[in-house]
């Protein structure tokens, strides 16, 4: 496509003579009006009484106006199907002709279906209808309307075990450890990512939402920390070993839960009302990931809300500890932030 042109209303003048070739000087004797981009102007169409028609004479010719000539572009002459010839006086005139309407339509082409002549929504993005686009670069984008923080997956996913996922491969390249992740199973589940692998997300083991041998749909991911809907807190089941005495026993209330922010996983644990153990010294506490390095946590083993000397700490691929004196224990807290 040769590009779109401009015209100027009614233009017609003469020209000083020329001969063949691109390199010719054409002056006509007005160009006052006329584009200055390309146009296509047309030779000798009408003998110089400006109404006989000459039709073995005509010639148009592709150029531009330039300091009172017209200058002819590259493969500018004989244009649309006309013949190169030398021309005396003739009378030159824009006008329309098919060449610049193909140009138009080619043009259009790009942006409205050629059968309906209505806008192709696969070719251009309108203001209402529903796209997609695919490998398109925003440059300071103002998103309106909902954003939920949410990247559909647009893959598919199937279930591998009780906390993770089978993806394609490139995964690895699209998600990262501390990215959120919800998807269908019947119901909205939610899960953190704890290792990623090209074909394989590992999720954090809750009680909240586990993945079942089902069908997975409406399968997203977030790299924010707070995409709408995302509990951010999770229930899970630790183990907690009691050292010495008799351990506690019976039905407490419990609270335990973490959260995972990046790999900086947060537990907190209050469980009270045990029938109360003997001689209790500490306990272990599995968290819901595996810390890498030693930290300190904070927490206690007490009987009722008696204070009791208490110190607790994290270790390097193992869990929470808490160290008491003796104590007939009902109640224990504990409380640690780690890298995993």
């Amino acid at each position: 496509m040769a590009g779109l042109r401009k015209y100027k209303s009614l233009y017609s003048s003469t020209s000083s003579s020329f001969g063949t070739g691109e390199s010719v000087t054409i002056t006509p004797a007005s160009v006052v009006g006329l584009p200055t981009t390309p146009i296509v102007l047309t030779f000798d169409r009408v003998g110089s009484d400006g109404t006989t028609l000459t039709p073995t004479k005509m010639e148009r010719i592709l150029g531009s106006v330039s300091a009172g000539n017209f200058v002819v572009a590259s493969g500018g002459r004989g244009y649309d199907g006309s013949t190169e010839q030398a021309h005396t006086s003739p009378v030159v005139e824009q006008i329309w002709n098919a060449k610049d309407w193909n140009d138009v339509v080619d043009a259009l082409t790009n942006v409205v279906s050629t059968t309906t002549g209505v806008l192709d929504t696969t070719k251009v993005a309108d203001l209402t209808t529903a796209q997609t686009l695919t490998n398109k670069t925003l440059i300071s984008p103002f998103f309106q309307g909902t954003v939920d923080g949410w990247i559909d997956a647009n893959e598919t996913w199937t279930y591998a075990s009780d906390k993770s996922v089978n993806t394609p491969a490139g995964g690895a390249s699209k998600r990262a450890v501390g990215d959120r992740v919800k998807f269908t199973q019947t119901t909205v589940k939610y899960f953190v990512v704890t290792a990623v692998a090209d074909t394989l997300l590992t999720f954090a083991v809750n009680t909240d939402f586990v993945v079942t041998d089902a069908a997975i749909t409406l399968n997203y991911y977030s790299h924010e920390a707070s995409p709408i809907g995302y509990p951010h807190w999770f229930n899970y089941s630790p183990t907690i070993t009691w050292t010495a005495g008799t351990a506690p026993s019976g039905t407490p209330t419990k609270y335990e839960r973490y959260y995972i922010v990046g790999n900086i996983c947060t537990v907190n644990i209050h469980n009270f009302s045990y029938t109360a153990g003997e001689t209790v010294t500490g306990a272990t506490i599995t968290t819901p990931v595996s810390p890498n390095g030693f930290f300190a946590a904070y927490g206690a083993i007490t009987s009722g809300v008696t204070p009791n000397l208490s110190l607790a700490d994290v270790t390097n691929g193992g869990g929470g500890r808490l160290f008491c004196t003796s104590v007939s224990a009902d109640r224990i807290k504990f409380g640690a932030s780690f890298k995993f």
